[in-house]
């Protein structure tokens, strides 16, 4: 009864912190540090853990933010270092992976401010083609929406996930498409950023403009779904099954694939069992990204089966692993993540 309670009164919390995002706990820092320092009371203060790469140079910077959210808080301090970012840069490379700050140049995009989120504009791009439905231009305003490590975020199923309410070019035209408007059928739709860790990408297709003078207002919303990420410790022994938010873990078997000099490889067979029956798929309740002790990345992708059956294989050869920990979302809730920009433009490089 107890249990049920506590567990009760966690949702409740939770549910009213993801219902409005803009309620979030504010941020003041004000102080001449060393950054690795500023960055631990970034942490202290938003209750977000901050990683640090080691390759960052620790140079002493005065930072002043008050009453911000956790990215603007953020953007401050790797905008006062200069030589850092949490952006990445590659698709699909397993290097890297997940929320931390590393060495690279700070660019400035515009961005958005919505409690503990960030929406960045990072480019506009023009789109001319010709085809046997004739000629046709139009542009994609390509966005990101970030969020703090522990949130787990993904997209809403359907087609309602970024709307656009508001665009107006510099000449004052509105610049959104007309109703029924559609990009020819053979072309590749722009598409930017990994949308890997701790950010989702996407292109809105607006009407046609002159994209060197920028928007002078852009505004809408991207529609996801938000839950907090539960780090989730599986002992790989056959039989082992370890509770998670939404469901339990079988270890079904752990086997020896390819011995080699310096290990082996390793075929690892669970199965995930939901709660409520019919209710979350493996590759709906777990990020993609996973660790075996502590050391070796598992990117898990969509190999779920639908039966909550999944097989993971370890491609180097290494000692028997002892540990999976796998990344669990609790119960997830559909929020708004409302973003605004004015006199939005980009220079010519």
């Amino acid at each position: 009864m107890y249990t049920r309670v506590m567990r009760s009164i966690a949702l409740f919390a939770l549910s009213s912190l993801l219902a409005s995002p803009q309620d979030s706990s504010r941020i003041t820092l004000e102080q001449t540090a060393p950054f690795r320092a500023l960055a631990e009371e970034l942490s202290k203060k938003s209750g977000e853990k901050v990683l640090i790469d080691s390759g960052v140079e620790d140079k002493t910077l005065e930072l002043r933010v008050r009453d911000a959210g956790f990215y603007q808080a953020l953007d401050a301090l790797c905008r006062a270092h200069g030589g850092v970012t949490y952006v990445k840069d590659e698709i699909g490379s397993l290097e890297g992976r997940g929320f931390a700050v590393r060495q690279g140049a700070w660019i400035e995009h515009p961005a958005s401010y919505s409690g503990p989120y960030r929406v960045a504009l990072h480019s506009l791009t023009r789109i001319k083609s010709t085809s046997e439905k004739g000629a046709h231009a139009w542009v994609r305003a390509n966005l990101e929406v970030f969020w703090p490590p522990s949130l787990s975020v993904t997209r809403t199923s359907g087609s309602r996930l970024w709307e656009c309410t508001a665009a107006v070019d510099r000449e004052g035209r509105d610049v959104r498409p007309t109703d029924g408007a559609e990009e020819p059928d053979e072309l590749v739709s722009v598409h930017t950023g990994a949308g890997y860790g701790n950010s989702l990408s996407h292109s809105i297709r607006l009407a046609d403009f002159d994209i060197a003078g920028g928007l002078q207002r852009f505004e809408g919303k991207a529609v996801v779904e938000v839950a907090r990420g539960v780090d989730v410790r599986v002992p790989l022994k056959a039989g082992t099954k370890v509770e998670t938010p939404q469901g339990a873990v079988l270890v079904q078997s752990v086997n020896e694939l390819r011995k080699g000099d310096d290990g082996s490889s390793w075929l690892i067979s669970l199965k995930y069992e939901p709660r409520k029956p019919g209710k979350g798929r493996g590759r709906e309740v777990f990020e993609h990204d996973a660790r075996l002790d502590q050391k070796v990345d598992v990117f898990l992708s969509y190999s779920w089966e639908e039966d909550g059956q999944i097989e993971i294989k370890t491609w180097n050869e290494t000692p028997r692993p002892k540990v999976l920990v796998l990344r669990a979302r609790d119960e997830p809730m559909t929020i708004d993540i409302p973003f605004s920009f004015k006199n939005a433009s980009f220079k010519a490089k």
